[in-house]
């Protein structure tokens, strides 16, 4: 890992299944796979290694926010280990600087009715990129633990 890498640890109150499953189904996904301000109308997964998924994220416009924006993101499977690890290319869709990065989500379960996320968010090029995804990323994981709480 490198200065331009991001972990967040997270301890959610949802049995390890039901933690995998919202990673890894698309419904689920929908329901909680963007920031806090944005809604996540698609999600398309082909959950193997190898297979792509893609995200798309709509919601207001940081600079304009009367105006709503649509966002998708996607990638490769380069690892799915079930209920352990999953791994996975992390591209937006029409970014000029074409930045991948990669993204791993480790699983630990801590009892049966909690589940400790380990994302480690890694190769990008620069801090401002690191730091706009880590604030993502939180908004994103209050979502899913607003999700697994229902």
């Amino acid at each position: 890992m490198g200065d331009n890498t991001l972990v967040i640890k997270r301890t959610l109150r949802a049995p390890l299944e039901k933690v995998w499953n919202a990673w890894t189904d698309v419904e689920a996904l929908k329901q909680w796979k963007s920031p806090e301000s944005m809604t996540t109308p698609d999600a398309t997964s082909d959950l193997k290694k190898g297979g792509r998924y893609t995200i798309t994220m709509h919601g207001p416009t940081p600079d304009h926010p009367q105006e709503n924006m649509k966002v998708v993101v996607g990638g490769i499977y380069q690892e799915v280990d079930p209920m352990k690890k999953l791994v996975f290319t992390w591209k937006w869709q029409g970014d000029p600087q074409g930045e991948e990065t990669i993204v791993t989500v480790e699983f630990h379960k801590v009892s049966d009715n909690e589940t400790e996320v380990v994302l480690t968010h890694d190769l990008f090029t620069s801090d401002k990129s690191r730091d706009e995804h880590t604030i993502g990323w939180i908004s994103t994981l209050n979502k899913l633990e607003q999700y697994l709480s229902k």
